[in-house]
């Protein structure tokens, strides 16, 4: 009866990492919200903006503290590609985020397991697992923010592409003729 007991006391983070906002949030297993807070993206990027994350990391931790139990793992998604096996982000809404090692700075300063994503790849599993997709095998789940992007379920598994890049429909080429300020966001953006 204790080990099941304890079980029921082990809780997921999730951290949505936007070009203008941070979100994190604590859930049972699940999926039951708990706890949720939102802050201002740091405007400087960089190794300011990986701070505010590992920041998040711990006030989520305390936060299960607070409900009688610990932390499992954490899921943080961010706005552009995450390399899974690297853990090194390019997010072009994120000061400074240019392959930016943030899966190595995360790990390096933190007790919980990590999981680092695109956040259009955890939209769209998050709407299989308990959203508008829930069983299907076949979904697109377009986000409009900050930037643009698509998560795609095929099959009932994510088409994450070459590189991670499938869904970055942000740079999607919407007129024949190339202008400079597609270098920095993205036609379609």
């Amino acid at each position: 009866m204790a080990a099941s007991h304890r079980a029921e006391k082990r809780f997921c983070g999730g951290i949505d990492v936007g070009g203008t906002k941070l979100s994190c949030a604590l859930f049972t297993r699940q999926g039951e919200m708990l706890v949720r807070r939102k802050m201002r993206t740091n405007p400087k990027g960089g190794e300011k903006a990986a701070e505010q994350v590992l920041r998040a990391i711990g006030s989520l931790e305390i936060a299960a503290r607070e409900k009688g139990g610990g932390l499992l793992a954490v899921g943080i998604c961010v706005p552009g590609i995450a390399c899974r096996k690297g853990g090194l982000v390019w997010a072009p809404n994120i000061r400074n985020w240019d392959l930016f090692p943030l899966g190595e700075r995360l790990r390096k300063n933190s007790r919980v397991p990590i999981f680092l994503d695109s956040d259009r790849s955890a939209y769209i599993l998050g709407e299989q697992w308990r959203g508008a997709a829930s069983g299907a095998r076949h979904a697109v789940f377009l986000a409009v923010g900050t930037g643009i992007g698509a998560g795609i379920l095929i099959d009932g598994r994510v088409c994450r592409g070459s590189d991670g890049i499938a869904g970055a429909v942000g740079w999607f080429a919407l007129q024949p003729e190339f202008k400079p300020e597609y270098a920095s966001m993205g036609c379609f953006e």
